[in-house]
């Protein structure tokens, strides 16, 4: 099959290299992570990398990443770990930033033991939360822990206030004592699970991931999205207007569902020989938006 070679160049490196790969190759490929870069990411990773390069000292500021369900906030603290790879020492392997989910409700023995989990740092079955807490310590100057995010932050509203408030006074004390920043991500309950201190609410400034709009910045993320599909035939995802409208309409301009319909459409037309997304791949590629689920 002849490819145009515009639309070839326009390519990502890594997408032309499997273009000639077996279709089952290709759909592996196309559900690979990828990093999509669009302005209110960029915005937040700036932040972050500004935070990580602050000097130590007792009260570190942090940052609360507040978002829809499904929209970029975990993808943004993975890319964030992603450009921040664990360095390998003579002494120790050093690990700048550290992810982990929060756990389900005000928990700061989960929350320790996830961590510890997350740092493959070894500790007693029966350890408590206090000696938790110590190793977390212990470890994290020891491996030179710069920054810890928490993603899911909301979780903990599951418990009684008083046990978020003891949550919440844990991770701030944590910074304390660690002299890092923590970063926070989670829906817009987490404005609640901040605000249980005016301490706690002034110490994570809350950062905003907007719902997606019909503008310009929509379209280049369509247009960037494209360059990494490893169709043979261009599907034009940004310059066709009824096409772009469509993705929108279905996903509601939530950034993970754009990607699920996206991919799923590339799959269908991988299937099907179309090499190329249109309204039929759109319309038959079997997407059902995670509210109907």
């Amino acid at each position: 099959m002849k490819i145009e070679s515009e639309y070839i160049a326009s390519l990502h490196p890594t997408v032309r290299e499997v273009l000639d790969k077996s279709d089952d190759e290709r759909i592996e490929f196309l559900y690979d992570d990828k990093w999509i870069p669009y302005p209110a990411a960029n915005v937040i990773l700036e932040r972050m990398e500004r935070l990580l390069k602050l000097p130590k000292k007792l009260r570190m500021p942090g940052m609360l990443i507040v978002g829809e369900t499904n929209n970029g906030k975990s993808s943004i603290a993975e890319y964030f770990c992603r450009i921040h790879t664990p360095i390998d020492q003579e002494e120790a392997i050093q690990y700048p930033v550290i992810n982990v989910l929060a756990p389900d409700g005000p928990d700061l023995n989960g929350l320790y033991g996830e961590i510890l989990y997350q740092m493959m740092a070894p500790y007693p079955s029966s350890a408590r939360t206090a000696k938790k807490e110590e190793l977390v310590r212990y470890y994290f100057d020891r491996l030179g822990v710069r920054m810890l995010i928490i993603d899911e932050i909301h979780h903990l509203l599951s418990g009684p206030i008083v046990k978020q408030k003891q949550f919440m006074n844990g991770v701030k004390n944590l910074s304390n004592h660690l002299r890092i920043p923590i970063v926070l991500a989670g829906t817009k309950d987490a404005l609640r699970a901040t605000s249980t201190d005016p301490q706690i609410s002034n110490r994570f400034t809350p950062v905003f991931l907007p719902k997606w709009k019909v503008d310009q910045d929509y379209v280049s993320l369509l247009a960037s999205i494209e360059t990494l599909l490893p169709l043979k035939k261009p599907s034009g995802l940004a310059s066709n207007k009824q096409i772009a409208l469509e993705i929108f309409n279905r996903t509601g301009g939530n950034i993970g569902e754009v990607l699920n319909l996206i991919y799923l459409a590339a799959e269908f037309a991988i299937r099907s020989g179309s090499e190329r997304i249109a309204m039929d791949e759109i319309k038959g590629c079997g997407y059902v938006p995670s509210s109907d689920k």
